[in-house]
């Protein structure tokens, strides 16, 4: 099928994928090499089997991307929850959501809070509930840390689609600005500082 526009949590290459998976064994081979050095007694033939599988079906996962996509007539959407939906993703190309767009009422964009350890004590994501016409509802992730400009693209062709946006945060002006920071507007308005 051919996608008119791509959303993607990164935009890495197939090449730094690969360097991350090398680097990703790298570490996990010490500490297989670690663990087999102060526990001896264990076989370790045993512990290579058990990390190598351990590697295979739930570390390499990780490197999955979450992404969704605008066909001619409908929003498909790959986000997986939790290992076995990967891999079902991986191997039987399930778990590939798709609304069309025909079906859909309109599209909230709206904000939900995360812990970022790293970065902030919290961060935002930012989410598209889509209210069907039967009204039903299906929320995901729709920002996933793009370009902002790819990100407002694709909300650009959904609108001439004819499908409307409820943005009661202001969130879409506030990515058109690159003056004002999108986590302090949704901070101030979590806060009540900004009206809701």
């Amino acid at each position: 099928m051919k996608y008119k526009f791509e959303i993607k949590k990164e935009n890495r290459s197939i090449i730094w994928k690969i360097l991350l998976v090398m680097i990703y064994f790298s570490f996990y081979a010490v500490s297989i090499r670690l663990f087999m050095t102060y526990f001896p007694f264990i076989n370790k033939e045993l512990i290579i089997v058990v990390g190598v599988l351990v590697y295979l079906f739930i570390i390499l996962p990780m490197v999955f991307t979450p992404k969704w996509y605008l066909s001619n007539n409908s929003i498909l959407i790959v986000q997986p929850s939790g290992l076995i939906e990967t891999w079902e993703y991986f191997i039987l190309k399930k778990g590939i959501q798709e609304i069309k767009y025909s079906i859909i009422e309109n599209i909230t964009i709206t904000y939900e809070k995360i812990s970022t350890q790293y970065i902030y004590n919290e961060g935002y994501n930012i989410l598209f509930k889509v209210c069907l016409k039967s009204g039903d509802e299906i929320i995901f992730d729709s920002l996933l840390g793009v370009d902002k400009s790819n990100y407002l693209r694709g909300i650009e062709i959904m609108k001439k689609e004819g499908i409307t946006f409820i943005d009661k945060y202001h969130i879409l002006s506030v990515l058109e600005n690159d003056n004002i920071n999108l986590w302090e507007h949704l901070k101030k308005v979590e806060e009540g500082i900004l009206d809701d």
